[in-house]
């Protein structure tokens, strides 16, 4: 985070909101809903980063982008996303469960269809909700 210039801080913002980034002044700074469970927190962390890494604009007067109830972004192609929260969607997921390690996760299970109890030891073994995992294997079609 340091190298692109973030600083994390944890602040209750209600039950609407998982978390903000605040472009100004700079450095950045992401805030992150601290009443989510920690799983979630790193996904809403890797989305704002996911912002900053691929240089998301926002309006010239919007010094705070607000992203509300995360799981309106837990699947990439829920009706009313913006192009640029789809891009920090796809960074966050790859940033916290990474494909190549994941495929190989897969392959050391086996020839084998994915079973509920083996997407939830996917989902242990990378710290992530098993319905995160649920739907980055159903990205990769791997399930």
């Amino acid at each position: 985070m340091r190298a692109l210039g973030l600083r994390v801080v944890y602040e209750s913002l209600g039950e609407d909101v998982s978390g903000l980034l605040i472009w100004c002044p700079k450095p950045a700074v992401i805030c992150v809903n601290r009443d989510l469970p920690e799983a979630k927190q790193r996904l809403v962390i890797a989305h704002e980063m996911g912002h900053v890494y691929l240089g998301h604009e926002f309006a010239p007067d919007q010094y705070v982008h607000v992203d509300r109830r995360f799981d309106k972004y837990r699947d990439c192609i829920a009706p009313g996303l913006t192009e640029q929260d789809l891009e920090a969607n796809a960074f966050a997921g790859e940033l916290v469960i990474p494909t190549k390690l994941l495929r190989q996760a897969v392959a050391d299970i086996g020839n084998t269809e994915l079973a509920e109890e083996h997407i939830q030891d996917l989902a242990e073994r990378f710290d992530v909700t098993v319905q995160s995992m649920a739907i980055r294997l159903s990205r990769l079609g791997l399930i």
